[in-house]
């Protein structure tokens, strides 16, 4: 808006006695109550709090707005570099940084099922640009469950020669190293 609309505004508004709050003032007339200037009522808001209204013929103008400076403006880029930052999103970001710097190794399994008594049927090692560093299947000791096996596809069939858990234990640490592994379901996985 310019300034000879706003001028018609306040005009318009001051002829005709209205009252406004603090934030109507500053957004729609680019004004604030002078000095000294008194509510005229007090209102109730939502919450609970309470806020004034101000006559408009009782008000000031603000100062005009100006351009940013150079210096405003960079302050507020880096502002808003620095709130990305801070952001859940940011830390997570950060976290996943610092992770990768470590050159983790990403661990998924395959199941029997979901409850206490599920093993594990497949177990995949990649590093971080995806290479396989590890992959086995294993032939548990429980039965495979529907709803598992439609997830994954893998049969009992499909795992009459595989090796067990004992057998591939040793091979899983060795490939594993001292490497950091990141497990997305850690909890589920780390108890299979």
């Amino acid at each position: 808006m310019n300034n000879d609309e706003l001028a018609t505004r306040r005009a318009q508004a001051i002829a005709e006695n209205r009252c406004f709050s603090k934030g109507r003032l500053r957004d729609e007339f680019r004004m604030k109550p002078a000095p000294g200037a008194e509510p005229v009522k007090w209102y109730k808001n939502t919450y609970g709090g309470r806020f004034a209204v101000y006559r408009i013929a009782d008000c000031v103008p603000m100062r005009e707005k100006r351009p940013l400076t150079s210096k405003q403006q960079l302050a507020g880029q880096r502002l808003s570099v620095l709130s990305r930052l801070n952001s859940t999103s940011g830390r997570m970001a950060r976290q996943a940084y610092d992770w990768l710097s470590l050159a983790p190794l990403f661990l998924d399994t395959e199941t029997t099922g979901l409850d206490n008594t599920a093993e594990a049927l497949e177990i995949g090692l990649t590093d971080a640009s995806g290479q396989v560093v590890f992959e086995t299947r294993l032939k548990p000791t429980v039965a495979i469950g529907a709803q598992a096996a439609a997830v994954h596809g893998i049969s009992e069939q499909a795992l009459c020669g595989a090796p067990s858990w004992t057998d591939v234990a040793r091979q899983l640490r060795h490939a594993i190293g001292d490497r950091p592994v990141i497990i997305f379901n850690s909890r589920f996985d780390i108890r299979i």
